[in-house]
């Protein structure tokens, strides 16, 4: 722990901390793209804007977006100072970080699991958890967090992917929650330990499957496979347990996972106007030229359509006391955006610049279209 944060810069701490492994995102499974983590809009900030659901989802965003640039802020300041020993204790790390480092293999689940000792860590300190942001001056929490930092970098760099792709993987949330589990004083048994035990294998196949066929896949793609396979594990853990093993995780506040579904950009208006700066945005990233942006619009106008249906149909459901879940949202929302991508490929011919930007594209688009 102490040559990574003598090796770290701060940017990369702040960029670590919005878009995967502090309290706010690994554990709490929320989702930002690094570079595209702000809210783009249309008439957002207007009155009518923020009357709309869409514009209250677009500033409900935008204010956690300020609050994790604060969080970030706040830890960067505590690992500048870590590298310069100012820290104390806040500065260590754990002794065993390369040992829980290594990946889901071997043993027991509480052996295999990468998590167990800051599971046992998180469950002692789970009242001071509770606390939210003004935990963050403490540090002791302070202390678990570049832990945990250390861990998840030692693991995305083991399992080769970057630590956005981490933060959706399987040996995120799913693997806390049972490093929580297995350290409180209700750890599963018998026939329930089983089962967990069953999951972690299920998830290690899944994503042994998901890495042979990873190279093939859009950013996108790639995502979208990963949010059912960790939602699967999730919704198998939390499914399995009892409503007193349940409780455990509400004083923590870890099961945001609303954010997954989330998009990273928030454009709104009236509808030929979030329809023409959808078309300049994604103009903007592939790079398409004046005859191809020409041809994509009638792409982005059925994007537009169908993810203002797709939202009026959540909050019919959530008005009828039935709201979608957070991993069926995610497959959802990011699936509505793999399909455009698809349909923008066939609609225009890309050049092979243009077909790299299209496969590492990963931003999910989000509109609220005003009076409708």
């Amino acid at each position: 722990m102490k040559d990574f944060l003598k090796g770290l810069p701060v940017g990369l701490a702040a960029g670590v901390v919005l878009s995967l492994v502090l309290w706010k995102s690994v554990i709490a499974g929320r989702l930002a793209e690094p570079g595209r983590a702000g809210t783009e809009t249309g008439t957002a900030g207007s009155a009518a804007g923020q009357g709309t659901p869409e514009g209250r989802e677009a500033a409900a965003l935008k204010a956690e977006i300020d609050r994790l640039k604060a969080d970030a802020a706040r830890l960067a300041a505590a690992l500048a100072a870590a590298r310069t020993g100012r820290t104390g204790e806040a500065g260590k790390g754990s002794a065993d970080t390369a040992a829980d480092a290594a990946a889901l293999r071997g043993g027991t689940r509480r052996e295999k699991n990468p998590w167990s000792d800051l599971g046992r860590k998180l469950y002692e300190m789970r009242d001071k958890l509770k606390n939210g942001e003004d935990g963050m001056e403490d540090p002791e929490v302070q202390a678990l967090w570049l832990e945990a930092i250390e861990i998840a970098r030692k693991l995305a760099e083991e399992l080769g992917i970057d630590l956005q792709e981490f933060e959706l993987s399987p040996y995120t949330l799913p693997m806390i929650m049972l490093a929580m589990l297995d350290a409180s004083d209700l750890p599963p048994e018998g026939a329930q330990s089983a089962a967990l035990d069953a999951l972690v294998e299920a998830a290690e196949g899944d994503w042994k499957t998901f890495m042979a066929d990873r190279a093939g896949l859009t950013k996108l793609e790639a995502r979208l496979e990963m949010v059912k396979m960790t939602g699967a594990m999730f919704d198998g853990v939390w499914g399995s347990m009892t409503p007193d093993q349940r409780a455990i995780f509400d004083k923590v506040d870890m099961l945001a996972r609303d954010r997954w579904a989330q998009p990273n950009s928030i454009i709104n208006g009236g509808r030929q106007e979030v329809s023409r700066s959808v078309l300049a945005s994604w103009t903007n990233d592939l790079g398409l030229s004046e005859a191809q942006s020409l041809a994509v619009k009638p792409v982005v106008d059925d994007y537009v359509r169908r993810y203002s249906e797709l939202q009026a149909d959540f909050a019919r459901r959530a008005a009828a006391g039935t709201p979608p879940g957070p991993t069926e949202k995610a497959l959802a929302t990011t699936g509505l955006m793999v399909d455009a991508q698809k349909q923008l490929s066939k609609t225009v011919t890309l050049d092979d610049a243009q077909q790299e930007k299209l496969k590492s594209w990963g931003v999910i688009y989000g509109v609220g279209v005003e009076g409708e």
